[in-house]
């Protein structure tokens, strides 16, 4: 089944080579290559692709020479890419931290810090000094959206959500060990930092957006998703075990966190009795039973946090999460999970709903969900936290569900040329969107093998994984 999986990941990048290469993504309508406004440019696919080659063991394959010749070729300078359109060289610190200074750190650490890849600490330096202007004025959280060709904000009177000031310190930090220049860490200690100290309705966790300079929040919204997931809370664990410092501030911040979340979010389904995280709306002081794909990271991650510091609560907390997300895949006509979904509870209630609609209650009366947004964005999460579970627990249903949604996902998504984004998990006639996502290959196909890989293989007391699946020690 590894292999399987591994043949997978070939097939994939191996049509994104055919058609594609270098660019950041393949368009799997137009069979070209795509730019990805995440990635700027820089080479997506084949950056996010590295540290999956060298984990099944690739790196003596021409794929990876050529991902590695996309970094040699690079700059890192300046992009005309636009993540604000009409506005070439905007980009997110956030993004390219995760999915570019991540890729190259993870790449050229896993693959054993060769003096003929040490190119890739200069050219990560090169763009992280870049970037580091979004701190705009010595702010202490970054700007959101920072122009990198002019070195410039676009808008002073933007947020920053907690997800683009928090999900930092792993990559900044690594950066800093790497360079010996403690300034990387700083910065983003210094936003992490920023966020503990922020107002909060429940206690360790903020609303989700922050005014970048005066630290003020226009919001009144709890989320656990968008916005909020890696910078909220999963950074705030996983960064101190990457340092050996079980007792570090961010891990109590994290207890915190998950403390507020136990006693105040937690909310089972009348119908099939999952478990699942509430959002929760400060104006209206009322719970919304609101889910999505991108909140499924959070049993994963509550579960290993309850296994490193011995809290049991915690550990089967993560794990219901976990397997209520994976079940979300079993209620939908195509069998893969849909982006956002909602639920009632055991009372009939659908808290935080001001109307669902008649159809929205007949699917919710058969499934314990109804879906909100159905799309499936090739999306990682939900087998992320499978991958934790396995590795927690060994328990085989795990690695059951995972190969039954990795069928599925070769049955529904494959288009002949690479897995696509699915507009609709009830309705394929709805079709598919063009640009594949790179992160198929940093996650989706990573995590999928690991869950069948032997389990001390990049075992989870060396390993730590950012946000976009790249392995750090």
């Amino acid at each position: 089944k590894r292999e399987a999986i591994k043949d997978a990941f070939l097939y994939n990048y191996n049509e994104y080579v055919k058609y594609a290469y270098p660019a950041d993504c393949i368009d799997l309508k137009l069979l070209t290559g795509a730019n990805d406004p995440a990635t700027a440019d820089f080479g997506g696919t084949p950056i996010e692709s590295l540290s999956s080659m060298i984990m099944m063991n690739l790196t003596q394959t021409e794929n990876y020479a050529n991902a590695v010749k996309v970094v040699k070729d690079q700059a890192f300078y300046t992009t005309n890419s636009s993540m604000v359109d009409g506005q070439p060289g905007t980009v997110k610190l956030f993004e390219l931290t995760i999915r570019i200074i991540g890729g190259l750190l993870s790449a050229y650490q896993m693959n054993g810090e060769r003096a003929e890849e040490s190119f890739f600490i200069n050219k990560t330096r090169t763009l992280a000094d870049r970037l580091k202007g979004s701190w705009f004025k010595n702010a202490k959280i970054p700007v959101s959206i920072w122009n990198m060709r002019d070195q410039s904000v676009m808008d002073l009177n933007a947020d920053t959500n907690i997800a683009e000031a928090g999900t930092l310190t792993i990559e900044f930090g690594i950066l800093s060990n790497m360079t010996n220049d403690d300034q990387y860490r700083t910065l983003a200690e210094g936003s992490s930092d920023a966020i503990m100290g922020l107002n909060a309705y429940y206690p360790g966790l903020p609303y989700t957006r922050v005014n970048p300079f005066n630290l003020t929040t226009n919001s009144q919204y709890i989320t656990l998703g968008g916005g909020f997931d890696s910078g909220g809370l999963e950074y705030f664990l996983k960064y101190p075990i990457l340092l050996g410092q079980r007792d570090h501030r961010y891990i109590k911040h994290w207890t915190t966190a998950v403390e507020s979340i136990q006693s105040h979010l937690v909310y089972k389904t009348g119908v099939n009795n999952f478990t699942f995280v509430a959002d929760f709306d400060a104006n209206r002081t009322t719970p919304v039973y609101l889910s999505s794909h991108l909140a499924c990271f959070i049993g994963g991650n509550i579960a290993m946090g309850g296994r490193l510091l011995n809290r049991d609560d915690f550990t089967t907390l993560g794990l219901e999460l976990a397997e209520s997300c994976a079940a979300t895949y079993d209620q939908t006509a195509l069998g893969l999970g849909p982006y956002g979904f909602g639920y009632g509870d055991k009372s009939g209630n659908f808290a935080g709903w001001k109307y669902v609609s008649p159809q929205k209650r007949s699917f919710y009366q058969k499934h314990g969900i109804f879906v909100t947004v159905g799309y499936w964005f090739v999306a990682p999460e939900v087998l992320e936290s499978i991958f934790y579970a396995w590795r927690i627990t060994g328990q085989q249903m795990w690695r059951d569900v995972a190969w039954k949604i990795f069928q599925t996902i070769k049955k529904v998504a494959d288009t002949g040329h690479g897995y696509s984004i699915i507009n609709n998990v009830n309705d394929e006639s709805t079709g598919i969107q063009g640009p594949q996502p790179p992160f198929l290959y940093s996650e989706t196909l990573k995590y999928l093998y690991l869950i069948f890989d032997d389990s001390n293989h990049y075992s989870l007391d060396d390993i730590v994984f950012n946000t976009e699946g790249m392995a750090f020690k």
